[in-house]
């Protein structure tokens, strides 16, 4: 029987990377040897070596698989700890200059559009309905901030590229807990955090390109919808004890999804082979084309989500960072 090659690496570079992945998720691998593991580039250099050698032998196979398993390694690391570094992300850890901050006030009904790229960002709410932003950038230039009678749109003035960009920037803003928001967010590289306790939210949408995002919504006054979109990066999500629905996709990253106790909780999944998921460690029942919490259809607080992982994780309630 003929086996194709091909196929054996991907399954060695999908089982390295998922594994990785969970471990560091469950606390297996410590967190410094992960953000670590990108540099093991040279030893992928050697397994290519090893590869092109024996490429003409019996054992021809061996190089290639040992190439993929340290491709799964080094993928899984970076996607675990965001690769802003490597990214369009110059200047290190060099602080920056403090640039003007700006504020305002929202309706009742508004819309929060924050684009940003290259650094830390993090999102916190505060009493009233003024919004405020603060920070830092190479130059002590602040983001692009277009207000208008619907809200804000608050945009990095460079977007970042592989191998490029302005440098590391960091951003503050404060949200107000009284207007209805509808938020939009793009991380483009580096790390968010999102803290939005005692928000109205109508909507939240996410987009993480090669960055790590954490969305902690346990404290949300109110929340409808939730979607969201990971590429090569990774987003930990802490849902709220709210009735909310919401489609989720992850597309060469991981996503791990934290809900409060007694929550009932339906993720829909469909089949997808190159794919992983918990939730059976996490105690969910596999129903039709997802899962969902024992009791889901009497619950009293119910959320629905679709979740898709494209060569990619899931995982629910892990010891870390849920139990943390």
């Amino acid at each position: 029987m003929h086996v194709d090659r091909r196929l054996v690496f991907f399954g060695v570079f999908f089982i390295v990377f998922g594994g990785v992945l969970l471990g560091a998720r469950q606390g297996w691998i410590p967190e410094d040897v992960v953000a670590s593991l990108w540099q093991l580039w040279p030893v992928l250099l050697i397994a290519i070596g090893l590869s092109i050698i024996l490429a003409r032998g019996p054992g021809a196979w061996i190089g290639g698989a040992f190439a993929a398993a340290v491709l799964g390694v080094m993928a899984a690391g970076l996607v675990q700890t965001g690769i802003g570094p490597f990214v369009g992300c110059g200047g290190g850890d060099q602080p920056g200059t403090p640039f003007e901050g700006q504020s305002g006030q929202l309706a009742s009904t508004s819309s929060v559009g924050v684009t940003f790229s290259c650094g830390d960002l993090q999102v916190t709410t505060a009493s009233g309905s003024e919004w405020m932003l603060e920070g830092s950038s190479k130059d002590g230039r602040g983001p692009d901030v277009r207000t208008t009678d619907g809200g804000v749109e608050i945009e990095a003035r460079e977007r970042a590229v592989i191998g490029f960009g302005g440098g590391r920037e960091t951003w503050r803003i404060t949200l107000p807990r009284e207007p209805t928001i509808d938020l939009g967010l793009t991380l483009n590289a580096g790390r968010g955090r999102l803290e939005l306790a005692g928000a109205h939210l109508a909507g939240v949408d996410v987009t993480v390109n090669a960055g790590s995002l954490s969305l902690d919504f346990r404290d949300a006054e109110a929340m409808q919808t939730l979607d969201g979109t990971v590429n090569a990066g990774s987003n930990v999500t802490w849902l709220p004890n709210l009735p909310i629905r919401g489609d989720l996709t992850v597309n060469a990253g991981s996503l791990v999804i934290c809900a409060p106790e007694g929550l009932g909780l339906r993720l829909v999944t469909g089949d997808n082979p190159i794919s992983s998921n918990d939730f059976d460690r996490a105690g969910l029942v596999k129903t039709g084309d997802g899962w969902e919490t024992p009791g889901y259809a009497t619950a009293a607080i119910r959320t629905e989500l679709d979740v898709t992982a494209n060569a990619g994780s899931l995982s629910l309630n892990p010891t870390q960072p849920c139990g943390g």
